[in-house]
């Protein structure tokens, strides 16, 4: 079995408080609400890029976790949910880096492939393979460069400016 999810070394984590919860109608106490960052080493992975394999790369994580929701909080963290305690653009900030990092190392096309996906004006909201493959063959790019959508995991390497920005933010 190939082994291009395996995990290296967990190079950094960090936690942070970003703000309480505010009261409301059913929940009269205020929760603070904490955001988890992890930078991982990884290896045997094919870039999503050039579909060449990374013998190793860095990947970036999020969540959060509050006692009114946990996981993906990406929603959750807005001035109508949150009172913060850092400030708010250091949230965009963290949320900006959260959209277009977090979980790099799953994507499930290649870099042609996501960008026509991401230009498609008609995509459905949510996640639809079948219509994102339907949509992928009518413009002839289900197959890019013998790879075909979703048949693998394909990563795109944390760059090391990027990763600079994370620990800072955190």
């Amino acid at each position: 079995m190939d082994d291009y999810n395996k995990i290296k070394d967990k190079l950094w984590k960090k936690e942070i408080l970003v703000g309480h919860t505010k009261v409301t109608e059913w929940d009269k106490k205020r929760h603070p609400i904490y955001l988890e960052a992890e930078i991982k080493e990884k290896v045997n992975q094919k870039s999503f890029e050039n579909l060449k394999k990374m013998k190793k790369f860095r990947t970036f994580t999020i969540s959060g976790h509050s006692k009114q929701f946990a996981g993906q909080i990406y929603d959750e963290l807005n001035s109508k949910e949150v009172d913060f305690v850092i400030p708010k653009a250091r949230v965009q900030k963290i949320k900006q880096l959260w959209k277009q990092w977090h979980l790099s190392d799953l994507k499930a096309g290649t870099k042609k492939q996501e960008e026509a996906l991401m230009k498609w004006k008609g995509r459905p909201k949510g996640f639809s393979y079948d219509k994102d493959v339907a949509f992928l063959k009518k413009q002839s790019l289900y197959s890019d460069k013998g790879y075909k959508y979703g048949s693998e995991w394909l990563a795109q390497k944390l760059p090391k400016d990027v990763e600079k920005q994370i620990k800072g933010l955190f």
